[in-house]
């Protein structure tokens, strides 16, 4: 966000600089202020629009213990924000690709923030909130050279999901592998198929007959695999592509994709509804997507 010629010359942030962007319900200001001891006034003039501050720590040896020292400008700048009535504060632990002896230290990790927790807590922040930047490792998915952390990561951008449907009570017409229809997902309509039918729910009469006088018996309530969805209000477990009616194997990655993630990790972008001409036959949850 540096946009000074001299801030560029130097690398180094000089004044503060603002982004915004909006979402249907809220607007947002980033604000990029200067970490350097000789800039501080220009960190004050942009921290006091915050309501939440971002402090990146280095993991590398020797950066991090220079930034903590007592007359350093991290503990100024905690203090200065708590001061200023900023009361929360997101740490994020970067240059873990520079930890020694080995990269990607997880007691490295652990240290640091153990460490800050102690002294915002001392600050009189009653519950910081610790952060990984990992390198873009762990953006996305799980994996990759920092296997140490196991928090949220971004939702996924997908032409393929695993989905648990709930069919409307009234089908116009059954359901096949196959089946173009549209997907509605967050203010988003993609064309898509139902590509494969994992299971669906048997009938309670279906399962009582199983069972039959023994109540305590098992009998299994899904069918696995069925050919066809064709009773209305069943519950079904299905695979669904982004597809469209000229759809071949060799249009695969000129597709478009679509940003969604699973129901347990966010509702909003876990929940759609599947219509096929004109009509609705299903409302679903996401429970599993492939990345692209």
């Amino acid at each position: 966000m540096d946009e000074r010629q001299d801030e560029r010359e130097h690398g180094v942030t000089i004044d503060a600089a603002e982004r915004r962007f909006e979402t249907s319900r809220r607007r947002y200001t980033i604000v990029d202020t200067p970490g350097h001891r000789d800039f501080i006034p220009n960190m004050i003039k942009g921290a006091t629009q915050a309501n939440i501050a971002l402090l990146i720590l280095p993991a590398s040896t020797g950066e991090y213990e220079s930034a903590m020292k007592d007359s350093a400008q991290t503990k100024e700048h905690c203090f200065l924000l708590k001061a200023m009535g900023v009361n929360h504060i997101v740490l994020v632990v970067n240059k873990m690709d520079q930890t020694t002896p080995i990269a990607w230290d997880h007691g490295r990790y652990t240290h640091i923030v153990h460490d800050m927790t102690t002294f915002l807590t001392r600050t009189q922040y009653n519950q910081p909130v610790s952060g990984a930047n990992p390198f873009m490792d762990n953006i996305d998915q799980h994996g990759g050279r920092i296997t140490l952390f196991r928090g949220p990561v971004l939702p996924t951008i997908t032409r393929s999901f695993v989905a648990t449907i709930v069919l409307m009570p009234i089908l116009r017409e059954p359901i096949l592998p196959g089946h173009l229809c549209e997907l509605y997902l967050l203010g988003v309509e993609m064309p898509c198929k139902v590509a494969a039918l994992l299971s669906v729910s048997l009938p309670s009469s279906t399962v009582s007959a199983a069972i039959g006088s023994d109540a305590s018996a098992a009998a299994p309530a899904l069918q696995m695999r069925p050919k066809l969805l064709r009773d209305g209000g069943r519950t079904a477990t299905v695979r669904i592509d982004i597809a469209t009616a000229t759809f071949t194997a060799q249009d695969h990655q000129n597709l478009p994709a679509i940003l969604m993630d699973r129901f347990v990790d966010c509702r909003a972008l876990g929940r759609f509804a599947l219509r096929s001409k004109g009509f609705t036959f299903a409302v679903g949850v996401v429970d599993e997507a492939t990345p692209v």
